[in-house]
C-alpha cells in the first residue's frame, strides 16, 4: 500500500476521489472518516504500542476504536483549521486555496550568513517533501509561517502523493503550552500527544509513587516515539515564538532534541519567528521564509482581487511610499483589504504607516490571542514603538544608513536606553526581543542589523521628531534626512505650522542643496499633507519652491537637467497649492523684478527681490514668511505684465548655448 493511498478523508481513499472525479471542499468538511487502509495502519501502531508496553511490564487501557476516533476527529479539526484564514479588517473568512501563493525559502538563516555569502534557495514544499527530516521554519512576523503550514496540511489531506513519505498529519499549536502546568521535565509535546490519542497507560506497581515519575514518563515516551514511527506521522508544531515563558521554551527545545533522535520514519515541522530560535538541534534543518518577489506579489493580488482590480492595485502600490512593506504576506493582505473597500489605496500614506506599525507591534498578536511577555517590566507595545522611533532617529541622523553593524547599534542604544529604563549592557537582548515581538528591526547578517522596511524606518524617525519640543536645529544632520522631514510634516498635528517653521527658520538658514530640496518636495507631494488655505502657508510653499529652483539654476551638474525638464509638470500639485494661496498682485506689492531668464521650453523665470518698503495688506506674521529673494516660474502663478515689459533674452534650441546664457545671468 503506497503512502498516498493511506491518507484518508470523507471515507474514501484519495485514489478513489480522483477516479470518481471528486475534489473535497475543505471549508465544507464535517467529518473525516478513516479508510480501511488507514485503520490497518493504526492497527499496526496499536499493536506496536501494546507490544512495547508488554515488554516494559505495562499495558494500554485505551481500546483501539477510541484511538481511531480520536485521530479521525483530529483530522477533521485540522481540515477545518487549514481551510480558511481571517483578518480583523475583513468581515468574511477566506478560503486559503483561493489566494495562497507558494513560498520560497532560504536553506539556512540569513542572520547567520557572512558578508557576501550566498544562501541556497528553493520552494518550501520541495524542501519538506524531499526526504523524511525534521525542520524548523523561521520567518519575520507576517512572513506567512502559519499560513504556509495550513497549506501543507490542506494539500496533505486532499492531494494523493503529496508528502507521501508520511501517512498521518498531526497539528499541535504551541501557544497551548502557556496553559499547561509548569513542569521541570521536557514533556509538553508528549503530554499533548498522549491527550490527543486518549492514551491511558497502566504501569506496574513497583513504578508507583512520585519517586518513579521519571520512569513512567520514559515508558510513555518510548511508546509514543514507536507509534509515531509506525504510522509515519508528520507532526506540525506551530508557533514556538508564542510560548510566553523562556523556561517552557527551554524545555521544549530539550524535548525536540530527544524527538529528533528518536524519530526515524516520522518527523516534525516547527514554525517560529526569526530570532526566537537560535539553538542547534542535530538532525534538524532550519529554513527561512523569503520575502515575496514582485511576481509573487502580483500573483497574490490577482488571486485576491481579480485580474482587473489587481492591475489597478499594483499600479497604485508601485508608486506608493510603502511598496516595500508588501513583501510580507500579512501586510500585502491588509493592503488588499484596504483597496477592496474603495478600489484605491488610501491617499494619505501616514494611514498605512500607522496601521502596519500597529499591526506588527500588537494587533496581529491580539488577533491570535497571543500575549508576548517582555523581559522588561515597562516595555509594553507602546513603549516599544517609542523606543523604535527614537532608535530609528538616532541611527538615521548619526550614521545616515539603513543597515548598521553591531558597534553602531550599541552606540545608538547607549544614547537612548536611559530614557526607557533599560540597562546599558543589554542592547543585544533588547534588540532580540524587538525583533521577535515586532519584526520591525532584524538581524540581517552575522554582524548587520536593519529595519525591516525603509519606509517604516523613515516613519518611525519622523514620529520621534514631531514629538520633540521643537524641530532639531542641526541642519547639517537634517539635510541628510529629507524624507523623514517630509513625513514629519505630514504626520504632525499642524502640518501647516510645521512646514512654515521648517522652511523659514531652518531651510532658509543654510543653502539647501538641489538634491535635498528635490527629495523633500517630492516626498511632501507623495505624503499629501492637509495644509491650511492661508497666505502664510502659500508663501512657505513658494519659498520652498524658490529654493529648489535656485538650487537647480546654480548647480552646474544639474543645469542641463533643468533646461530639459518640465518643472511645472513635476511639481503640478505643489503649484496648485501655491496658486490657491498666493496671488500675483500680492507678489507685485512685496517684490521687485530684478532679473529674468528662461527655461528650455521658453517659460520665464523671475528673480524677485523684496522691496525696502512694502505696501501690503498681509499680516506681519505672513510677511515674515517671505525671504529677501525668490525665484519663480511664470507658469507657476500665471501670466503677468512682467513678461511684456522686461528684457527677455532669446532662447536658443541649442542646449549648451542656453546653459551658458543662463549661467551668465545667475548671481553667485
Amino acid at each position: 500500500m503506497n503512502g498516498g493511498s493511506q491518507k484518508w478523508i470523507c471515507g474514501l481513499a484519495p485514489a478513489s476521489w480522483r477516479s470518481l472525479g471528486i475534489i473535497p471542499q475543505m471549508d465544507k468538511l464535517t467529518e473525516i472518516v478513516l479508510t480501511v487502509g488507514a485503520k490497518k495502519a493504526l492497527e499496526l501502531g496499536f499493536d506496536g504500542m501494546t507490544s512495547v508496553l508488554s515488554r516494559l511490564k505495562s499495558n494500554l487501557s485505551t481500546p483501539q476504536f477510541e484511538i481511531e476516533k480520536a485521530i479521525s476527529d483530529h483530522q477533521t479539526e485540522i481540515a477545518r483549521w487549514a481551510s480558511t484564514i481571517s483578518f480583523s479588517d475583513s468581515p468574511i473568512n477566506r478560503r486559503l486555496g483561493d489566494f495562497f501563493i507558494p513560498l520560497d525559502i532560504y536553506v539556512g538563516q540569513t542572520r547567520l550568513r557572512m558578508e557576501g555569502e550566498e544562501i541556497p534557495e528553493t520552494k518550501l514544499e520541495d524542501a519538506l517533501g524531499s526526504e523524511v527530516q525534521c525542520h524548523v521554519i523561521v520567518g519575520q512576523p507576517g512572513a506567512g509561517k502559519t499560513t504556509a503550514v495550513k497549506h501543507l496540511c490542506q494539500r496533505f489531506l486532499t492531494e494523493p502523493g503529496f508528502l507521501d513519505s508520511y501517512q498521518l498529519i498531526i497539528h499541535l499549536p504551541l501557544r497551548d503550552i502557556n496553559l499547561s502546568p509548569t513542569t521541570s521535565s521536557p514533556e509538553y509535546i508528549r503530554r499533548s500527544l498522549q491527550e490527543l490519542l486518549h492514551l491511558r497507560i497502566s504501569y506496574p506497581n513497583d513504578l508507583a509513587g512520585d519517586e518513579n515519575l521519571g520512569a513512567r514518563r520514559s515508558i510513555r515516551d518510548q511508546v509514543l516515539a514507536d507509534w509515531l514511527n509506525t504510522v509515519r506521522a508528520l507532526v506540525v508544531l506551530d508557533g514556538f515564538d508564542e510560548i510566553t515563558f523562556k523556561a517552557k521554551r527551554d524545555l521544549v527545545i530539550e524535548e525536540l532534541r530527544r524527538m529528533a533522535r528518536q524519530l526515524t520514519s516520522a518527523a516534525f515541522i516547527m514554525t517560529t519567528r526569526t530570532g526566537e530560535f537560535s539553538s542547534h538541534i542535530e538532525k534538524v534543518k532550519v529554513v527561512e521564509i523569503k520575502p515575496l518577489s514582485q511576481i509573487q506579489i502580483a500573483a497574490f493580488a490577482e488571486r485576491w482581487l481579480g485580474a482587473e482590480d489587481a492591475g489597478k492595485f499594483l499600479s497604485q502600490l508601485q508608486v506608493s511610499l510603502f511598496s516595500d512593506t508588501a513583501i510580507r504576506p500579512l501586510t500585502l493582505a491588509h493592503l488588499c483589504i484596504l483597496f477592496e473597500k474603495s478600489r484605491r489605496i488610501p491617499s494619505k500614506p501616514k494611514t498605512i504607516y500607522k496601521k502596519i506599525v500597529r499591526l506588527l507591534i500588537e494587533d496581529w498578536d491580539e488577533e491570535k490571542s497571543v500575549h508576548r511577555q517582555s523581559a522588561y517590566a515597562d516595555f509594553e507595545p507602546d513603549r516599544k514603538e517609542e523606543f523604535l522611533a527614537h532608535l530609528s532617529y538616532e541611527l538615521t541622523s548619526r550614521f545616515k544608513v539603513s543597515t548598521f553593524d553591531e558597534g553602531r547599534l550599541l552606540q545608538g542604544y547607549a544614547e537612548i536606553c536611559g530614557n526607557f529604563g533599560l540597562a546599558r549592557g543589554e542592547a543585544s537582548k533588547v534588540v532580540a526581543e524587538l525583533e521577535t515581538h515586532t519584526g520591525l528591526i532584524l538581524k540581517s547578517g552575522h554582524d548587520s542589523f536593519q529595519f525591516s522596511h525603509k519606509s517604516l524606518q523613515e516613519y518611525l524617525a519622523a514620529e520621534f521628531m514631531v514629538k520633540l519640543p521643537s524641530i532639531p536645529s542641526n541642519m547639517i544632520d537634517l539635510q541628510l534626512m529629507p524624507n523623514e522631514l517630509a513625513v514629519a510634516t505630514a504626520i504632525s498635528s499642524q502640518p501647516s505650522e510645521y512646514l512654515t517653521e521648517l522652511v523659514i527658520h531652518h531651510f532658509n538658514r543654510v543653502k539647501t542643496s538641489f538634491q535635498f530640496t528635490r527629495s523633500f518636495v517630492n516626498r511632501l507631494l507623495l505624503e499629501n499633507p492637509d495644509f491650511e488655505e492661508t497666505s502664510r502657508v502659500g508663501y512657505a510653499l513658494l519659498a520652498l519652491y524658490s529654493q529648489y529652483l535656485r538650487a537647480v539654476l546654480q548647480s552646474d551638474v544639474q543645469m542641463s537637467l533643468f533646461i530639459r525638464d518640465s518643472l511645472s509638470s513635476e511639481f503640478a500639485q505643489l503649484a496648485d497649492s501655491i496658486k490657491k494661496r498666493v496671488s500675483l498682485t500680492e507678489l507685485d506689492e512685496i517684490f521687485d523684478r530684478v532679473q529674468t531668464t528662461h527655461t528650455f521650453e521658453g517659460d520665464a523665470v523671475w528673480r524677485l527681490e523684496r522691496k525696502k518698503r512694502v505696501q501690503s495688506k498681509l499680516r506681519k506674521a505672513d510677511l515674515s514668511t517671505l525671504p529677501a529673494e525668490l525665484w519663480v516660474r511664470e507658469s507657476l502663478l500665471g501670466p503677468s505684465s512682467y513678461s511684456t515689459d522686461c528684457d527677455v533674452s532669446a532662447v536658443s534650441g541649442d542646449a549648451d548655448s542656453t546653459a551658458q546664457s543662463l549661467g551668465s545671468r545667475i548671481p553667485s
